[in-house]
Formats: structure tokens, C-alpha cells, sequence
């Protein structure tokens, strides 16, 4: 015999366990385990009038967060809508109040804070039944931010939804604040100083009086008040009356985008209609759009000025990888008395000084602040973890309880009203001053651009950063001047080239905001010709890449030193102090052009409570040195007898060359002209002894070129080309050391030249001492005899060389710098010798 099955078969077969469906429960009322008696006669106007009797008495799989007649009472008597009586609920209000206070899926409370896998205690946050489709506001022209792209909908007004995503509940439930350990005085901070008791369970801030009535349906919750779900956090800020600068800066970043999906769908719910709905979005790094972020205005036009991510975002996920159930955001803002005192008196006046108001600081200048007030997990800002949180420097904010003065939930987030300003590094930094200047422009896109700030922005650090400004000095035939640079690709090539970048202030795209020139260049004269062609943008980002990493120094440049290490390797000298002093790269003292100091900004932490350096600007680009070891020892005669032994043995086979030439020319990666082989991207010292030192050394035995391919015994030869390569060698130290106007220690370094006798096979070592008025090196610092001096002849020692491999074996094709190294030459007055019978054997 067979059966069938039936669709009713619970409703027949009621478990006794099983109750009434929702709306049949709420009409009976609810008495709980205390006898305290709850009705839902408003509750029920609600389901009816909106048209949701049948779902909830027979269909679907539902939560509700119910009020009952006593919390509505109070309602009524008072809220922020300003209605006296269910009668005054608009049809939008009534749906908002129902459609917020339901899940679309049956949970015991207990099991809403789990996630699938499960996990139990990870989501704080559920999607509700609310639609953006319930309302869509009529937005006046007078409530619209202030900015032009609004100014289309200022007489007629615009459909404006805050956002096109789902609009979620926030719950705090015991699983989950074990999980994320938010302790009870989080909670107090996070909701103004209320108490709760272990197991409490919240919607938002409201307390769960009854929890898990069971229907055959889904479960009904009974809240403590009436359920009226905050905005998101862009709109809490907004109408807040302590934060209505923040909210006007914010503003700034919003713009009407056009939603076609919600236009058809209204639409089609409503046929009389034939408006248009907009949705306000934020710039923003990470946004609710297809693409995840939001940088692009209305017209496609990209924005240089964007924030952390999109505050009027109600599905707000902190990643790409993570969903929105899980976290949600946090903003710390400050009250309005306190930013305006900062603006005006404090840290911000640097900007009102050069803007003259808040309201005309360029979008791309106040972001900075923004952002460093938005963090991107609320789980990671708890007020317990204050004392944790970063700032776009990566150094802790500062942030106490004792700092907010109210707090804010909202659907997306958690607002804490602070009475402090947290300052972004960017602004206490020393690439603050190129933040503003209007003659700064290309310095500042570059650091922005190529990713300097997360270094510059370190204040753990004393920086001194040079920054040339926008129009180099001394190029007056060049109309439009520009930030002139001598392109050290070029020079290998047959027509050298000077750029002149140049900002493109009309650009659509910020990527394309900095552009350059070239022009005919002579290195003999110095004199710059006609343009002859565009510089393609990856040159650009690479130069200025290579220029900017040679601008910063790590330490005090007005030490004392005339030598300074840059962050890319290269040296600076540094000539006077104070405005006017020089600073010269080895490439302007091969030209003659001292760039000049103009002005100094001191963003010290010792003169300002915080800060990490200064900021040097210039009249002209530092230039590297353009001439390699090889050209230096080529063109000084008195470098002629060491650089003829340099050179190798014209008659070497292949295999000979490989492993003993010093100048090599790499055919995958070319230089200007040769570079030494066992250099890399590092820096060294090249010691050269006097051409009368190296005869000596000759007549002492040292082998020559000439006498090795005199050898007829191949055993013989090989032993001579080792002892003199090893003895070359023996004069290329790693580590650049100058002559600085210090002292130093004795210090030891490594050289080129292998130590054979030790089976590890080590390298030999130099040691050197330096004064104020010389070097002297040892090759044993307990032997005073093999101390060897630098000459200290003008011209002939603290010589800067540097070693280019570019991005191509021909140098008329290549583009880039590969990588480089860097050399300081002096004159020796003996050859150095590792052993003292070294020249014997």
C-alpha cells in the first residue's frame, strides 16, 4: 500500500513543541516564564498594511525583532520623526520599521553570530527584508553637497537612494563578543555608558527582552524599544550636530551616479513613475561598485582626492576576500570646535595659510586627513585596542577612551566623536611642504605615485629631503621652463637628451599629470637644443623614480659632513649650511651646477611634538655622477698607469676574458661605456696608486700585460695573470668611503681579491681610518708599515662614479635604468699589498 506525501503534513501533525505561525503568535500575544504579559496590536497594523499577513501566517522561513505595545507607546511619545501616532507613519516609515526587524531565514539567536563552515561567533552583522526599493526620497536641492557636480539637481532636486546595497543589522551577541573579545567597557564606550548583563543579546543597541519564541515559520525576538535602524555612517555624520565640518569635507567626495537597475525595477513596482534614480557614492579606494572601488566622477573623469573606502557603503566589506557579515567599519571624528581650533591654531594651519579656508583645501590635500580617521575593521578598534591602532605612518594613533565624547552605531559601522585631531603622518612629514606648494607638484605626484610615502611617512626616522621645485633655474632659452634633468640613458646614445618634466594640471588621469620633453643635449658645451620628441610615461615613472630615490637622506645633512649617503646608494656633497647651502650629486659636479637651497621646512618632531626631518628645497635636480670608474681612470693622466693594467690582456682568449677582465660590457644590459664586472647594486671605493707607485710596483715584480703574453709556459702565465688580477682586484673595497671632514674608526671592509689559502674562500680585507685631513689605509691594522695614504691632491680623491645597467644590450634601444652602483675614487700613494712579499711570489 503507498502513500502520499503532503505539503501540510506539520500543519495536520503539529509537534507539540511547535507554535503557532508568526502572525498568529504575535495576534495571540506572548506572556513570558515571569507571567509579564506582551501584545503587538501596532505590530500587526504594520504586517497588514503592508501587505505581509499571508507570508508570515502560513509561508517562509523567518526572523523577527518584534516591539510590542508598550515599547511603541514610547515611541510615539517620543522619536526622531516627530509622529504622535501610528496614523503619522507614513507608508515608507511603516516599511522601514517591519522590513528592518526582519531576516529572511529562521535563526535561534544563539546561532546568528556563526557563519558557514560553521563558525560559531565570527558574523556581527545580518542582511534584513529592508529593500532600497521601499523609499526613494526626493532629495532638495538645498540638502545636496555644496560641490559642482551636484549643481545639475540644485533647483529641481534628484531620486537620491544613499546607497544600492543591501541594508544589514548589526547584532552583539555573547558567542560573538567571546569570539572578538569586545568586552562589556567596549560595549559601555560604544553605546554612551549603558550596562548589560553576560548573555544579552542587542540588535544594534537594543536589548532582546524574549528571545527564540518558536513558530512553525521561524522564531519571534521581542526588543526592548521600538526598532529604528541608523543610516549608514556617511549619513549619521551628516546629521549629527557635533560633526558637521567632518560631514562638509566628506561631501566633498561624494557624487550622483546614475542607477539604471534601480530605475527599471521601481518602475516596474510602480508604472507611474518616469524619474530617474541616482545613488550617492563616494571616491573611495574600496566601494560597493562592480569594480570594488569608486575613482572616477559621473563623467569618468578620475579624481586624485579619494578615501579609505566608502562610508555611505551599507554592505561594507573590509576586503575583496572577506564578506560583509564578519566586519565592518570604523571612523573617528572629531567634533567640530576641535577641528576648527586644528585648522586655525594647530596642525591643519599650514593649509588655511595656503588655501585661506577648509572649504577651498583641494580634495587631494584634505584626504589624507580623512583617510587617517577611517580604519578599515571595527574589530581591530575596539576601545580596547585604541592603543593599537596606526596612522598612514605606521605609528600608533594616540587614541584613549578618554578622547570620545559619544559614540554612534550605525549600519555599517561604528562612529566614535572624538575631541582630538589625529594628524596624518603626511602632514608632519617632510613630504608635507610638497604636499601644498604650488611649485612642488611633480615632486609630490612622484611620491604619491611610486609608493614613497609609506617610507617617508615613517617617523621612526629623521629624513632630510631635497625637492627641487617645478621650474629649474638656469635653462632660461627653454620656454615653459620645467624640472630639467640630464638623462643619463641617453648618454650612451647617439643624440643625449635633457628632459624637462612639466605638470599637466589638465590631465583626466592623475597617472598622467606629470609629462616631459626631450631635448638635443651636448655634454662638451653643457648647451640644450630643440625638443625632438615626447618622453613616454614609463621613462617618466622610471627617471623620476631614480631622481626622487636620490633626494632622500636617511640623518641630518647639516651634521657637519661634506658627504652624505642617499637612500639609493649615491653620495651628495654638501657645501655651506642653512638657506643657500649647496648640494651637489657627482653628475652636477661634473657639470658645474650647484643646486641651491632656497628654503627649509623643519618638520622636526624636536620643534613640532612630531614630525621626522626636514625638507630642503632646490633650485635644480640633484644628478648622480654620469661618468663610470672606467671613464674617470680613462680620461686622468694621472690614473694612466693602474688603468693601463686594468684594461686586460688584448690577447686573451674568450675563456680568459671571462674570468679575468675587470671592464667588462654586458651584452643583455648596457652601461654608458664599461662597468666593472664584479660590481653590483651596491657601493664601493676604488684605490688608485700614483703612476710612479705602480712602476715601482712593476720593478718590484709585479707582472705586466706586456711580459704575460711574452710567457711561452701557459702554467707560468696563468700564475702571473692571477697574481696581477688578484693585486687589481685588491684595490676595489666595498663600502664607499670619503674624506667627509670626520673621524672615523678604524674600520674593516671586504675587497675584490680572493684569499686562496683560506679554504672558505674568503676575501681579503683593507682597514681604513679617516680624518679631517685624510685617509690612511692598512692592509694589517697592527702593522704601521703597510699603511698606505690617500694623496689628497685636488681633484684626485673623493671622485664619484657611477655604473649603469640599462634595460637593453644596445644603448640606442634601451629606456631604463636596470640598476647601478656607486664608486668614490682617490689617489693612494703606495699600491696596496695583502701580503708584503705579495709582489716576490
Amino acid at each position: 500500500m503507498l502513500s502520499s506525501c503532503r505539503d501540510d503534513f506539520f500543519e495536520v501533525n503539529k509537534p507539540s513543541w511547535l507554535g503557532e505561525s508568526i502572525y498568529d503568535q504575535l495576534v495571540e500575544g506572548y506572556t513570558d516564564s515571569e507571567g509579564k504579559k506582551y501584545s503587538f496590536t501596532v505590530y500587526i497594523k504594520l504586517i497588514e498594511d503592508i501587505g505581509y499577513r499571508e507570508v508570515l501566517e502560513r509561508t517562509g522561513s523567518k526572523t523577527l525583532f518584534v516591539s510590542d505595545d508598550t515599547a511603541f507607546e514610547r515611541f510615539f511619545q517620543s522619536n526622531a520623526w516627530g509622529v504622535k501616532s501610528y496614523e503619522e507613519l507614513s507608508m515608507a516609515q511603516k516599511r522601514l520599521i517591519l522590513n528592518s526587524s526582519m531576516i529572511n531565514n529562521a535563526y535561534l539567536i544563539e546561532l546568528m553570530s556563526s557563519t558557514e563552515g560553521p563558525v560559531e561567533g565570527l558574523a556581527i552583522r545580518r542582511p534584513t527584508a529592508l529593500s532600497i526599493l521601499d523609499s526613494i526620497p526626493m532629495e532638495k536641492g538645498s540638502d545636496l553637497p555644496a560641490e559642482p557636480v551636484w549643481d545639475f539637481y540644485r533647483d529641481k532636486g534628484i531620486r537620491l537612494l544613499k546607497d544600492n546595497t543591501p541594508v544589514p543589522m548589526i547584532h552583539f551577541l555573547q558567542k560573538q563578543l567571546d569570539y572578538a573579545g569586545i568586552t562589556d567597557d567596549d560595549l559601555s564606550v560604544i553605546f554612551n555608558g549603558f550596562t548589560r548583563r553576560k548573555n544579552d543579546a542587542h540588535i544594534f543597541g537594543n536589548r532582546v527582552v524574549v528571545r527564540d519564541i518558536t513558530c512553525k515559520n521561524g522564531y519571534i525576538n521581542i526588543l526592548e524599544n521600538v526598532l529604528i535602524p541608523p543610516s549608514n555612517m556617511a549619513e549619521v555624520i551628516r546629521k549629527a550636530p557635533e560633526t558637521t565640518i567632518f560631514s562638509s569635507m566628506l561631501e566633498r567626495f561624494a557624487a550622483p551616479f546614475y542607477d539604471g537597475s534601480a530605475t527599471m525595477q521601481y518602475r516596474l513596482l510602480n508604472p507611474e513613475f518616469n524619474d530617474s534614480i541616482f545613488v550617492k557614492r563616494y571616491y573611495a579606494e574600496r566601494s560597493g561598485t562592480a569594480s570594488g572601488s569608486n575613482l572616477t566622477s559621473p563623467k569618468g573623469i578620475g579624481q586624485s582626492g579619494y578615501l579609505e573606502f566608502d562610508p555611505g557603503w551599507n554592505n561594507y566589506r573590509m576586503n575583496n576576500t572577506t564578506t560583509m557579515d564578519i566586519d565592518m567599519g570604523t571612523m573617528f571624528v572629531p567634533e567640530d570646535n576641535i577641528l576648527r581650533k586644528f585648522f586655525y591654531e594647530g596642525g591643519g594651519k599650514f593649509l588655511i595659510e595656503r588655501y585661506g579656508s577648509i572649504e577651498n583645501i583641494p580634495t587631494d590635500r584634505i584626504d589624507d586627513l580623512l583617510r587617517n580617521h577611517m580604519k578599515s575593521t571595527f574589530l581591530g578598534s575596539i576601545p580596547r585596542r585604541f592603543p593599537e591602532i596606526l596612522d598612514d605612518g605606521k605609528e600608533p594613533m594616540g587614541i584613549s577612551k578618554g578622547d570620545v565624547v559619544k559614540s554612534y552605531v550605525a549600519n555599517n559601522g561604528v562612529i566614535f566623536v572624538t575631541n582630538k585631531v589625529y594628524a596624518p603622518a603626511s602632514f608632519v612629514a617632510v613630504t608635507a611642504p610638497a604636499l601644498v606648494n604650488e611649485q612642488m607638484k611633480i615632486f609630490n605626484w612622484g611620491v604619491d605615485l611610486l609608493q614613497y610615502n609609506a617610507y617617508l611617512l615613517s617617523m621612526d626616522s629623521y629624513y632630510s629631503f631635497m625637492v627641487p621645485t617645478d621650474r629649474t633655474e638656469g635653462y632660461d632659452s627653454i620656454v615653459n621652463k620645467g624640472m630639467m634633468y640630464i638623462d643619463p640613458v641617453s648618454l650612451a646614445k647617439v643624440q643625449p637628451e635633457v628632459f624637462k618634466f612639466w605638470w599637466n594640471g589638465r590631465a583626466t588621469s592623475v597617472a598622467d599629470r606629470v609629462r616631459a620633453t626631450a631635448y638635443k643635449y651636448d655634454p662638451l658645451t653643457g648647451e640644450v637644443g630643440d625638443s625632438i620628441r615626447p618622453v613616454t610615461p614609463a621613462e617618466i615613472r622610471d627617471r623620476l623614480d631614480d631622481i626622487i630615490d636620490n633626494h632622500i637622506i636617511v640623518g641630518n645633512i647639516e651634521g657637519g659632513r661634506a658627504f652624505y649617503q642617499t637612500k639609493n646608494g649615491g653620495f651628495v656633497k654638501i657645501t655651506g649650511s642653512g638657506v643657500g647651502m649647496k648640494i651637489q650629486g657627482g653628475g652636477n659636479l661634473e657639470t658645474g651646477i650647484a643646486p641651491a637651497v632656497s628654503k627649509i621646512y623643519d618638520q622636526t618632531k624636536a620643534t613640532n611634538g612630531r614630525g621626522n626631518g626636514k625638507t630642503y628645497v632646490l633650485t635644480s635636480p640633484v644628478q648622480t655622477p654620469f661618468k663610470s670608474v672606467f671613464k674617470i681612470l680613462s680620461e686622468t693622466p694621472e690614473f694612466s698607469e693602474f688603468f693601463k693594467l686594468l684594461q686586460g690582456n688584448d690577447e686573451a682568449t674568450e675563456a680568459e676574458s671571462k674570468l679575468y677582465d675587470i671592464f667588462v660590457k654586458d651584452k643583455s644590459y648596457a652601461g654608458i661605456d664599461l662597468n666593472v664586472k664584479f660590481f653590483n647594486t651596491y657601493h664601493y671605493s676604488v684605490y688608485v696608486p700614483t703612476n710612479e707607485a705602480v712602476l715601482e710596483a712593476i720593478a718590484n715584480g709585479l707582472p705586466t700585460w706586456d711580459m704575460i703574453k711574452a710567457e711561452g709556459d701557459q702554467d707560468r702565465k696563468t700564475a702571473m695573470t692571477e697574481k696581477l688580477v688578484n693585486f687589481l682586484r685588491y684595490h676595489f673595497q666595498d663600502n664607499s668611503v670619503f674624506i667627509d671632514g670626520s673621524t672615523s674608526a678604524l674600520n674593516r671592509y671586504e675587497t675584490a681579491a680572493y684569499n686562496k689559502t683560506d679554504v672558505n674562500k674568503s676575501y681579503y680585507k683593507l682597514y681604513t681610518k679617516v680624518t679631517p685631513s685624510g685617509m690612511t689605509i692598512y692592509s694589517n691594522p697592527d702593522d704601521a708599515s703597510t699603511a698606505v695614504q690617500v694623496t689628497m691632491k685636488p681633484g684626485l680623491y673623493n671622485i664619484m662614479a657611477r655604473e649603469y645597467k640599462f634595460n637593453n644590450g644596445d644603448p640606442q634601444r634601451a629606456t631604463q635604468i636596470e640598476t647601478s652602483s656607486y664608486a668614490v675614487i682617490h689617489q693612494i700613494n703606495k699600491v696596496l699589498l695583502y701580503t708584503k712579499d705579495q709582489l716576490k711570489n
